[in-house]
């Protein structure tokens, strides 16, 4: 029979017998003091598994996560940055009421392994009770939406000061710097800091006396007197942080949401739209006015501008006067530009500098100070140059191009009543507008100048259609012509101001950027001038000095010359008809 097993010896030795004295006690701050940036030990012995009044094992792991984490300064409130906006006043003001008013404006510098102790193992709590009515009422006053806590958007706050306000709270008392979200707390708070405002008002709105302690719990820990890593970089709400959380646009212009949702912007300072004093500013809704257009390209206009660098930007073709004298037309042509108040604009040549124009067409906008009110003198040609935004009047765009000032609306009217008279008397067929075909206008003169507002003024290089637009800007070149002659075509002023439609041009091309249908343009030679009336350094951009013209070679190629000196022209009853022409 075998011998009896017995039960073998433990080879895990006791603490003692590891090296550490039999009586040795765990310190009530182990595993601290320690050399920062040192991982601690999940396994160690002396870490219990789970405890609420020492370092345990999930705090360990917690803490060995956030050594990966980069701790940077608070951001604190900017007091010279916010008030060279006109919202310093007003925010303090808010934050004094709330009782964090020093709390948000003064500076500490940073101590890294503390902070991480601090964030895996403290809880920051507050009171929140809950007032559904009061919730909604406030949110909608403030912004554009129905309050959801943690669903609700600082975006949507309308005032720049509140909206600073809310940021400014969630990045030092709601530990939120990266998230634009707002809870219920913040929003009490938010409430609180403008309380007094809301009763004054009698708008309606209900008020809660706030009662949360707004302080942070500080927790002291023992700081031995070795020497910590210790930073001491200043951080700030101020100019460029704002811009980062997509508060400002730019240095001085301010981006909110409309009632609406749309991206409205505004300068600032602009006090009397910005001060708290008046209730009807918390709410934000400026007049227009107020309001400016957006200062910076975006990714809708990045995507068009790349898009262009696969379109062919060529010189744009102005009026050869010796090619059309030889032929004995251009002074006449010359009377008819003259009279619309564009001759300058289609003579005189410019060099093409074809990335400024890339730039131009993937921007170009036609805005006006109020929006619904079009008129020109509240008129603007805005557009990007150079990376930077321009707007230019449509007065001082009329002086640039020396055109005339004696037309001053900014649209065609719908309805033309000559155009079907004029055109029997002038081409074969009835007008439509865009299936009219240029190649059915019999005089020369008429013809060409067709062909020269199509060019310079109608975004139509390689098309002969002829628009509504161009037809009244025809019927207007002889107007006292037909006035005269006293041969029963109705006659119709024209006040369509030729500075609008030169800027429509560049607008609508700018559609048709989008749709892909702009393949290559001769318009940008036009905007030179525009370049040299804003100081460009058009010395670090590409310059194309080649000259196009419509000249005989283009109009041989357009088919209304036969040859050098042969119109070709439709007769009325459609046959192909020619006739020479030369000096008179």
């Amino acid at each position: 029979m075998a011998p009896r097993r017995t039960k073998a010896s433990s080879t895990i030795k006791p603490p003692y017998a590891r090296g550490e004295p039999e009586d040795y006690t765990v310190p009530p701050t182990y595993p601290w003091p320690r050399e920062e940036g040192t991982e601690t030990s999940i396994t160690d012995p002396n870490i219990p598994k789970s405890s609420e009044t020492r370092w345990d094992k999930e705090a360990s792991r917690h803490y060995n996560t956030l050594l990966n984490t980069n701790i940077f300064p608070t951001h604190f409130v900017d007091a010279g940055a916010l008030s060279d906006l006109g919202l310093h006043e007003d925010l303090h003001a808010v934050l004094q009421v709330l009782g964090i008013a020093d709390l948000c404006h003064r500076t500490h510098p940073l101590y890294p392994d503390l902070v991480r102790k601090v964030l895996v193992t403290a809880e920051l709590t507050f009171k929140r009770p809950g007032f559904p009515i009061f919730e909604e009422a406030s949110f909608t006053f403030f912004a554009s939406g129905d309050f959801k806590s943690r669903s609700a958007s600082q975006s949507h706050i309308c005032n720049p000061v509140l909206r600073i306000t809310a940021k400014v709270l969630s990045n030092l008392l709601f530990t939120k710097d990266q998230t634009l979200k707002v809870t219920r707390g913040e929003l009490q708070m938010l409430c609180a800091g403008v309380e007094d405002e809301l009763k004054s008002s009698d708008i309606g709105i209900p008020t809660s006396p706030m009662t949360t302690i707004p302080g942070c719990v500080l927790v002291q820990m023992f700081v031995d007197k070795k020497a910590r890593v210790r930073n001491e970089t200043a951080a700030f709400v101020d100019i460029p942080y704002l811009i980062n959380c997509q508060i400002l646009r730019d240095e001085t212009t301010y981006s909110f949401l409309g009632q609406e949702g749309r991206n409205l912007y505004c300068k600032l300072p602009q006090p009397n739209i910005t001060s708290l004093s008046d209730v009807t500013n918390i709410c934000f809704v400026p007049d227009a006015q107020y309001l400016c257009p957006d200062p910076k390209w975006d990714k809708e206009a990045s995507r068009r501008y790349n898009t262009l660098l696969n379109t062919n930007i060529f010189p744009t073709r102005f009026v050869d006067a010796g090619a059309l004298s030889d032929l004995g037309l251009h002074e006449d042509l010359h009377a008819v530009l003259q009279v619309l108040g564009i001759a300058d604009l289609c003579h005189r040549t410019h060099p093409l500098y074809p990335d400024l124009v890339r730039q131009v067409l993937a921007t170009a906008e036609l805005t006006f100070k109020r929006p619904g009110f079009s008129i020109i003198e509240e008129a603007s040609f805005t557009f990007f140059a150079s990376g930077v935004k321009h707007s230019i009047s449509l007065e001082t765009l009329t002086e640039i191009y020396e055109m005339s000032e004696e037309y001053t609306q900014t649209s065609f009217p719908k309805k033309f009543i000559p155009e079907q008279a004029f055109w029997k008397f002038i081409a074969s067929g009835d007008f439509k507008s865009r299936s009219a075909s240029q190649s059915h206008i019999r005089n020369p003169v008429l013809r060409i100048t067709a062909k020269v507002l199509s060019n310079l003024l109608f975004t139509k290089d390689q098309t002969s259609k002829v628009t509504r637009g161009e037809l009244q800007m025809q019927c207007a070149g002889v107007e006292d012509e037909l006035k005269s002659s006293d041969i029963g075509i109705p006659t119709s002023p024209m006040t369509t101001s030729p500075g609008c439609v030169l800027v429509q041009m560049f607008v609508d091309k700018k559609a048709r950027v989008v749709k892909g249908s702009l393949k290559k343009d001769r318009s940008g030679s036009l905007l030179t001038p525009l370049f040299r009336h804003l100081e460009l350094d058009l010395s670090v951009y590409q310059c194309d000095e080649t000259a196009a013209f419509i000249d005989i070679p283009y109009l041989i190629n357009c088919q209304i010359l036969r040859d050098e000196t042969t119109y070709s022209f439709l007769s009325q009853d459609g046959r192909n008809l020619y006739c020479k022409l030369f000096r008179p």
